[in-house]
């Protein structure tokens, strides 16, 4: 990726300095038992010493308080974390925790998933450093195919009339914008709107769109919601005749079935048509199988 500015140099390296009490056991430590490469060691007058380690690649972080806490809760249950956390990505974070344990490390919290699908484990390591081993997970925490989940997405979908359109503005920004919709096996959704809105233009113009369907009625112990990603579009005069018979087989709540001659030529409305490419449900922290504390979001294949 090019700098954003090619008259500022671009940074080359990342590189933390930490400065540690028993400096011998910590340089053992991390080159030994955590396995970091030595790339470079120094020593100076009085007693000065420094050694360098390769950590692979470097990322920087920066959290607000909140998230800070946040995070700490999520992985330990209990605000315990310095201003600087020490965050090491590892392919198996269960056998890595084990050989640092057996190593010296003292345990905070065991492996632990997280919402964002990582396998994270805090622990205590010679040198008074406080780190994170850190495992991205390459399965989501619930099966797609789970017949529970499958469920509660179609009683989600049937039981509603409205869901929340994301179509994006020219400007990059999203606009959201509730429409009544009906929907063929799950994955075809329709909607008719005016042509001349804001969120038809918008889908006309990038049609990737994004959609919510959920009761806003319903107690917080009983939220239950769809994500919908999709492509949209208007359907053409040609195929009106055909997505009508479909669009408006089953309508309730005071709605009424339209025809072609009012969603064509001079009329004011359109129907409008949304493929999916890709579901998800709202996991309730609380879910006896698939909760992890808090509230997150898990892809469900609908057939």
């Amino acid at each position: 990726m090019a700098h954003p500015n090619p008259e500022t140099p671009a940074v080359r390296q990342l590189r933390i300095v930490v400065e540690v009490e028993d400096y011998e056991a910590s340089v053992a430590f991390l080159r030994d038992v955590l396995g970091l490469a030595q790339e470079a060691a120094f020593s100076g007058g009085d007693d000065a010493k420094v050694t360098i380690f390769d950590a692979g690649r470097a990322t920087l972080e920066l959290a607000n308080p909140a998230h800070h806490r946040y995070v700490d809760e999520v992985e330990v249950g209990r605000p315990v974390a310095p201003r600087y956390r020490l965050a090491f990505e590892v392919s198996d974070t269960q056998a890595a925790t084990e050989r640092l344990i057996a190593g010296g490390a003292v345990p905070v919290a065991p492996p632990t998933r997280t919402p964002w699908d990582s396998l994270n484990a805090r622990l205590d390591v010679p040198g008074d450093l406080h780190i994170t081993l850190f495992e991205e997970l390459a399965e989501p925490a619930a099966p797609a195919e789970d017949p529970r989940l499958q469920e509660m997405a179609r009683e989600v979908i049937d039981r509603n009339r409205y869901l929340t359109l994301g179509t994006v503005e020219p400007s990059g920004q999203p606009r959201l914008s509730p429409v009544y919709y009906t929907h063929e096996g799950y994955r075809t959704f329709y909607w008719v709107s005016g042509g001349a809105t804001r969120h038809s233009r918008n889908l006309v113009r990038h049609p990737a769109v994004s959609m919510v369907i959920f009761d806003s009625s319903a107690a917080p112990a009983d939220t239950r919601a769809v994500y919908v990603d999709a492509v949209a579009e208007t359907v053409p005069d040609d195929e009106l005749a055909a997505a009508c018979a479909v669009a408006f087989r089953s309508v309730g709540g005071g709605a009424r079935p339209f025809t072609p001659d009012e969603l064509s030529g001079p009329a004011q409305l359109r129907l409008y048509r949304a493929e999916a490419t890709s579901h998800a449900v709202h996991i309730r922290g609380s879910d006896p199988d698939y909760g992890t504390g808090v509230d997150i979001r898990v892809r469900v294949a609908l057939p």
